[in-house]
């Protein structure tokens, strides 16, 4: 059977994350804010949604080739679109907040390892 890989602004990951890289994609998180008045409170709530929510994915080791591509997208300014094949079927516009690609350490002359990359998912396609 062929393994479905995540795709990240029209790249293929040549390597997924493990599942326990990828952080809880489908739990929604719920905004509130309270405000004080001068007798009381006032509470403002928002229906839960995963806008909003922050997902790292890492990898105890990606190709080399893998490693150049997330640096590009990460550098590259803008909004992408992310698919992680979760089998919902969803892909989630994001920004890509954080990728620490300096501190990834090389392995060989193939690989990277110790690689984390962190979204900020903006809205769902």
């Amino acid at each position: 059977m062929a393994v479905t890989r995540m795709s990240l602004d029209g790249y293929t990951f040549a390597r997924n994350p493990p599942a326990a890289g990828v952080g809880d994609i489908a739990t929604k998180g719920k905004a509130a804010a309270v405000v004080q008045t001068y007798s009381s409170a006032d509470v403002f709530e928002w229906p839960a949604t995963i806008v909003g929510k922050t997902v790292t994915l890492s990898w105890p080791f990606i190709p080399a080739g893998q490693h150049t591509t997330l640096a590009g997208k990460f550098e590259a300014p803008g909004s992408k679109v992310w698919n992680p094949q979760d089998g919902t079927g969803k892909s989630y516009n994001v920004a890509i907040i954080d990728y620490p690609g300096t501190s990834c350490k090389q392995y060989n002359a193939e690989f990277m390892k110790d690689v984390t990359l962190t979204l900020f998912i903006l809205s769902q396609v």
